[in-house]
């Protein structure tokens, strides 16, 4: 139960694009982030048929400058016939305007290398935070001037 104000405020400014088995992706509009996340295995692109279409709908709800929060802290090794659908969500992410990327990194060996691969190649500011918690704190001081 939604007690005050300010918590009824908190819930209408958030916003679930998806939120399935594969990944997440919720929208902050008070703090213009995106919360990206990916779960476990991914088969193939059937497996995720709604993934491009969901950022899509999430960039709408977006303003120049707005941050992501990935967590990948769960995603295990991927398919590389799943390359084209990330660098596609990333060059989506670039037009619209995104100023930087908080990663937190998998605990997978394999699946870390995969996740580097999928931003340091792309134009994205990408920094690396070992938990969810040190990630929004990192975000929230870059934007606030007290790197």
């Amino acid at each position: 139960m939604i007690t005050n104000e300010k918590q009824k405020d908190a819930v209408k400014s958030k916003f679930s694009v998806a939120d399935n088995t594969c990944y997440g992706l919720l929208y902050d509009l008070s703090k213009n982030r995106i919360y990206f996340t990916i779960r476990g295995f991914w088969k193939n692109k059937e497996a995720v048929p709604n993934f491009l279409s969901d950022w899509k709908r999430i960039l709408l709800l977006t303003m120049p400058g707005f941050t992501v929060l990935a967590d990948f802290s769960s995603m295990l090794t991927q398919p590389q016939e799943l390359n084209t659908l990330h660098q596609e969500a990333r060059r989506m992410m670039l037009e619209a305007g995104v100023l930087l990327l908080a990663q937190i990194g998998p605990t997978d060996k394999i699946a870390t290398l995969q996740a580097d691969e999928m931003y340091y190649k792309s134009a994205i500011p990408l920094k690396k935070f070992a938990s969810a918690q040190a990630a929004e704190e990192g975000l929230n001081n870059i934007l606030s001037g007290n790197q």
